[in-house]
């Protein structure tokens, strides 16, 4: 039998057990690339879209737009991804000073607790972001 001393059972208030199932959701669609960036939309379209043309349609940088842009390259998410580096830093010194690509491993493989929630809740929280401005430019369209 448990002690009740653990902390570690008690359960959350119900409104952070939503945040953290949405924002768990999120890292696990970029985890299992099942996301709704262009890199995997442009792949499943009728006329599939070759992977150069599959361009991020929030930033001026033509890029693609892919996991790794999303991630630490979108100008859209940049004061968002600052805040969440700079408390990264604390944890993985000189994670910004790193190659993209160990940069994507540190985030994405960390075993870090605290790594691990700074990064959902930026992915989430940058999801959202996205969804909500393209959002916004349809309606602009129409």
């Amino acid at each position: 039998m448990l002690a009740a001393s653990h902390s570690w059972h008690r359960l959350q208030p119900r409104q952070s057990l939503t945040f953290a199932a949405s924002a768990v959701r999120s890292r696990s669609r970029i985890t299992f690339l099942n996301h709704k960036l262009m890199i995997e939309l442009g792949r499943y379209q009728t006329d599939h879209m070759p992977r150069e043309t599959r361009l991020c349609p929030l930033c001026k940088l033509t890029q693609v737009e892919n996991e790794t842009h999303f991630l630490l390259q979108c100008s859209k998410y940049s004061l968002q991804r600052q805040t969440s580096l700079n408390q990264i830093n604390k944890i993985i010194p000189d994670i910004e000073r790193k190659s993209t690509s160990e940069s994507i491993k540190l985030l994405m493989n960390s075993n870090d607790y605290h790594v691990n929630k700074l990064v959902t809740k930026f992915i989430s929280l940058c999801m959202n972001i996205r969804d909500t401005l393209l959002l916004s430019s349809e309606s602009d369209v129409t």
